[in-house]
């Protein structure tokens, strides 16, 4: 079901003065300076060197990590078959970035098309720069390009290929491949676990529940241990709550966008080796169906910690499924809790669809998220865990309500109501808009870096962070 559709292409060093294009990057023609600016030259006059295509960028002290995207999709759109990369007096982790998104970018998966082919493949990538140790930085690259396109890949699948046995099945065999212990948490496990909350979202589904659970264990003596947690709502029709044609319900198989970040840094982090370090990586997996089994709003179900919730709201599902699998995670020993999610459509309204939202329960924690994010170039905002907020979650019948329909900032409430479920120093993504393309119906691999960044930083791997 997955095949890995990352261009074949090779990548090789070049000095920076064996580049015609040199003199472009000192020139001040408005023209090459302006963003996505096509030219057709040909550099030398004997036309040893020829350039097809030739990308402005802007200015240099104004361009930034997060302004490669749009470039790489400029250069898909033209098919070019070689590339050739300026990038002297950048830092490493810049070259990293986009050597990133050149691959990850190009990647075409055609895997539900007739003929499944894909149409256009990128064969050399030169890059102009002094750095010597660029074939660790290609090899960096293409791990942290691999594991987007697996997660473009979990998340694009349509639900009825990517079910929760499928996916489980898959990723088993993937991990164990890769070195990391997998387990799978069955119903009759999560039910002696106590986990009421995500079963009670399950119950509609003729899919079976699969709490997931990888871990990586790195060398030397262990001295930061970190969980990450995604939501894995395989599909979302809203249970009772039902969604209809205009909350874009075909596109509710992206509700399993967490898990699959989620994992897509399992993959990276399984390859990238990272010593002193432990990271597990969990999701609750289920589907949220319309069924004579299905989970009523009315209902007051028992998440494993004991605390009680009044489903207000069938459609919440997130959070429930989420608050069982935070109480999992918060009874290993670990330092510090993340999950991501996409969780809300008010952080949409809030964010928009380029950036995530992230709430932390300290500075420490929300300045380590926030680095991470930033060094991969991926955007996210600080939201505020308003304890002026708290209020909106009593229910007059149990612990918590898991929705509340007088209640502003509801991803504020959302985050409010998952933190009920953990002690640790905790992270909360909600990244409902940059988790997937609505034009093309796929998902972006969106805060994987991110992830792996966080832990190579644990880890002291980093080198900018």
């Amino acid at each position: 079901m997955y095949t890995n559709y990352l261009p074949r292409c090779s990548i090789g060093l070049e000095s920076p003065g064996n580049c015609g294009l040199t003199s472009f990057c000192t020139c001040q023609d408005p023209q090459i300076l302006g963003r996505n600016t096509l030219e057709h030259i040909t550099v030398n006059p004997d036309g040893a060197f020829t350039v097809d295509l030739v990308l402005g960028c802007g200015k240099k002290s104004e361009f930034a990590l997060t302004d490669l995207h749009g470039l790489t999709k400029t250069v898909a759109k033209h098919k070019v078959e070689k590339a050739a990369l300026v990038l002297e007096g950048l830092e490493t982790d810049f070259i990293e970035g986009f050597l990133t998104g050149v691959l990850a970018d190009l990647a075409v998966d055609n895997r539900f098309k007739k003929d499944g082919k894909h149409d256009y493949d990128l064969k050399d990538v030169l890059v102009f720069h002094s750095d010597k140790d660029v074939e660790h930085t290609e090899e960096r690259s293409k791990v942290f390009a691999s594991a987007m396109h697996l997660t473009k890949e979990l998340v694009t699948s349509p639900p009825n290929y990517a079910t929760t046995t499928s996916v489980a099945n898959f990723l088993e065999t993937h991990f164990k491949g890769l070195g990391l212990e997998f387990k799978v948490l069955e119903k009759d496990e999560c039910e002696r676990l106590g986990m009421g909350a995500y079963l009670a979202v399950s119950q509609g589904s003729a899919h079976p529940p699969k709490f997931l659970h990888a871990t990586y264990k790195g060398e030397g003596p262990i001295k930061k241990k970190i969980a990450f947690v995604g939501k894995g709502i395989m599909f979302d029709a809203g249970g009772y709550n039902v969604k209809n044609a205009t909350t874009l319900i075909h596109l509710m198989k992206f509700d399993m966008g967490g898990m699959a970040t989620v994992f897509g840094a399992a993959e990276a982090i399984a390859k990238l080796k990272p010593k002193h370090v432990e990271v597990h990586f969990i999701s609750a997996t289920c589907e949220n169906m319309v069924d004579a089994n299905s989970y009523r709003p009315g209902d007051i179900v028992t998440a494993s910690n004991g605390k009680t919730i009044e489903v207000i709201n069938t459609d919440c599902e997130g959070r429930m499924t989420l608050a069982d699998a935070l109480c999992y995670a918060d009874n290993l020993d670990v330092d510090m809790i993340l999950d991501i999610a996409t969780l809300t459509g008010t952080q949409i309204v809030a964010l928009g669809q380029r950036y995530s939202g992230f709430y932390a329960s300290n500075e420490e924690v929300a300045d380590l998220f926030a680095k991470a994010a930033k060094l991969s170039g991926e955007f996210s905002w600080r939201m505020p865990l308003a304890k002026e907020y708290k209020a909106a979650l009593k229910s007059g019948v149990a612990d918590l309500a898991n929705c509340n329909y007088r209640a502003d900032a509801h991803a504020i409430f959302a985050a409010l109501f998952l933190q009920e479920f953990v002690n640790k120093p905790w992270v909360h993504v909600d990244f409902a808009g940059p988790a997937f393309e609505r034009s093309s119906g796929r998902g972006t691999g969106h805060h994987v870096r991110t992830l792996v960044n966080l832990v190579l930083a644990l880890s002291g791997e980093q080198l900018s962070l």
